[in-house]
Parts: structure tokens; C-alpha cells; sequence
């Protein structure tokens, strides 16, 4: 119901007045939430919005394909006159980026909001393409998304969590890719992975993101424990504990909250199915395009089965 009252105005504007709020849709409103501008309230107001339409996707193929319809109006230095929201949320998580790198000097407060808005448009985006290959041919449709995801694995003043999110972002253009198009197809979407990344750096990231939920996950029952006169030194050591955490632990409160019990199973399961699928489809990368590693070609007289099953030793174990 939320989502299909997104659908009440058929091309939302950028700016609405509070009278306008007062009479809108909550769709309509989780909606003007979505559409921000480049101030930090509005990105603020995003990503909220952001992690409410993400549980009212969850799980819900219907609701994900009728938002999908959802068409904003294209900034004027477009060509288009207007723009699916999925490609104006993906533009939010780029500008959040470009906000934390030029925030990396300024106050705990700033870098705090930073440590969050990128997982939570992700965590959205993720949820998003989850099963729904509508969802994964809009995404792949502006050839610009797949390089800045590519890039966003790759950056390494990211975060483990950001560039962990990226990487299961990656795995689902490839795990729920239904395109025929050879530009946007899942092979060319592994061929871009082993080309731009290399398949052991892009499994590594799932690696870190496990190291880091565990931390995570540890650092949460810390807090619970009860403070005693041997744990609380002084109240300058836990004020640096507490500003230090933020960006180097990871134990903000609402990142912590992005990795409930079902989401952390969720990217459990997806990492599986993910790791199989790229190695099944790298496996017959070769019959389409004309360079490969040569450590990972078929060996002559490797039969497809075995074959397979070097490369899946090449990427390493999947996430238990």
C-alpha cells in the first residue's frame, strides 16, 4: 500500500512547500524524503528515507517492480526529462562519497554522518536488486553505475563496510542478471570484475565485511556489559574511545543497526549463491571474450567439472 501511494504523482518535483506535505500520500512523502539536494539535511532526510523503503521492499517482488516505475524529473542539465528513482538514489550514494572524502578534517559529528549514509543507500540498493532482475537491467541500463560501483570495491579510503556493500552489489548484477544485451549481461559484468578488480581482491571484501560484523556484533554485547571502576579509567579515555569508534571500530549506533540478525543472514546466503554464480559464469567467460588470466584458463585435457572446481578453489571457501 505504501508503495503503490508513491505512484500518486506521476512526476515528483524536487521542492514541495509544508501546506504540500500536509496533504501528500505517505508514499508520496517517503518519496520527497528520497529526493535530495546536496545540502546535508536533505541527504540526512535520504538515507532515513532510504532505510524505511528498503524494509517496505523486502522480500516483496511486486512492490519492488511498481516502485521501479517511479520517475523523477531529470536535473536541467539532463537531456532526459525525467529519471527512474533508482538511478536518482544511486547519483545520492555518489554525492555521499564525494561528502565524506571532503569531510575526512572536519568534526567527529560530520565524519559520524558519513560512517552511515553510504551503507544505508547501499543496504537499500542491495535490497532493492535481491531477486528482481528489473531491478538489476534499470541499475545496469546507465553503463556509468557499473564504473562507480567497480571503483567503490576499489577505493581504498572507503570503508569495510562500504566497500563490502559495493561487492555484494556487484554479485547481484551477476547472480540475478536476466539481460541478453552482451554490454550489460552477466558475463560482462564478471569480465568488468576480473578485468578491473581481480576475482581474489573482489572475494577478499567479503572476507573483510565478515571480520567486521563479527567486531560489530562483539562491540554490541561490550556495551551491555556493566561498567565497573576497573573498565571506566577516566572520562578523556572514554571520550576518545567514543570519538575514535566512530570512524575506526565501526560502532556507531545506527551502523549497528543496519546489521540486524536477518539482514547479516541475508548477506550470508547472498555471498554463497554469489561466489558459485561468478565462478560458474568466469568458467565460460572465455567463450565470449578474448582475454583471460592465464593462471585461469582451461588447462588442456581439464574437463569442465574440474575445471570449475580449480576456480572455485581460486576464490576460496564461502562464507560459512
Amino acid at each position: 500500500m505504501l508503495a503503490a501511494s508513491t505512484m500518486a504523482q506521476p512526476h515528483p518535483t524536487n521542492h514541495s512547500t509544508f501546506k504540500e506535505n500536509d496533504s501528500m500520500s505517505p508514499g508520496s512523502l517517503l518519496l520527497q524524503g528520497l529526493i535530495s539536494t546536496e545540502s546535508n539535511e536533505d541527504l540526512e532526510a535520504c538515507c532515513r528515507a532510504a532505510s524505511v523503503l528498503s524494509h517496505v521492499l523486502k522480500d516483496n517482488l511486486q512492490c519492488k517492480e511498481l516502485v521501479l516505475k517511479v520517475e523523477l524529473e531529470a536535473p536541467l542539465s539532463s537531456f532526459s526529462s525525467t529519471e527512474p528513482l533508482l538511478h536518482r538514489i544511486v547519483k545520492h550514494l555518489a554525492h555521499a562519497a564525494a561528502k565524506r572524502n571532503a569531510n575526512t578534517d572536519e568534526s567527529s559529528t560530520s565524519q559520524a554522518e558519513d560512517s552511515y549514509i553510504q551503507p544505508l543507500i547501499l543496504r537499500l540498493l542491495i535490497t532493492w536488486l535481491a531477486d528482481c532482475p528489473a531491478a538489476v537491467d534499470c541499475f545496469l541500463h546507465s553503463p556509468a553505475h557499473l564504473t562507480y560501483v567497480l571503483e567503490l570495491v576499489r577505493n581504498s579510503n572507503a570503508s569495510v563496510c562500504v566497500r563490502g556493500f559495493a561487492a555484494v552489489l556487484l554479485g547481484e548484477c551477476v547472480l540475478f542478471n536476466k539481460s541478453s544485451e552482451s554490454n550489460r549481461d552477466s558475463f560482462a559484468v564478471v569480465d568488468a570484475i576480473s578485468q578491473k578488480i581481480g576475482l581474489a581482491a573482489y572475494f577478499l571484501n567479503f572476507d573483510e565485511l565478515k571480520k567486521m560484523i563479527l567486531s560489530l556484533a562483539s562491540t554490541s554485547v561490550h556495551h551491555h556489559e556493566p561498567v565497573t571502576r576497573s573498565s571506566s579509567a577516566s572520562l578523556v579515555e572514554m571520550n576518545e574511545i567514543e570519538t575514535d569508534g566512530i570512524s575506526q571500530k565501526h560502532d556507531h549506533s545506527i551502523l549497528q543497526a543496519i546489521f540486524d540478525p536477518l539482514f547479516v543472514n541475508f548477506i550470508k546466503r547472498l555471498e554463497v549463491d554469489i561466489r558459485e554464480r561468478i565462478v560458474e559464469v568466469f568458467g565460460h567467460t572465455k567463450n565470449k571474450f578474448a582475454t583471460v588470466p592465464a593462471e585461469l584458463e582451461q588447462k588442456g585435457g581439464e574437463t569442465e567439472t574440474e575445471y570449475i572446481k580449480r576456480l572455485k578453489s581460486f576464490v576460496g571457501e564461502a562464507m560459512p
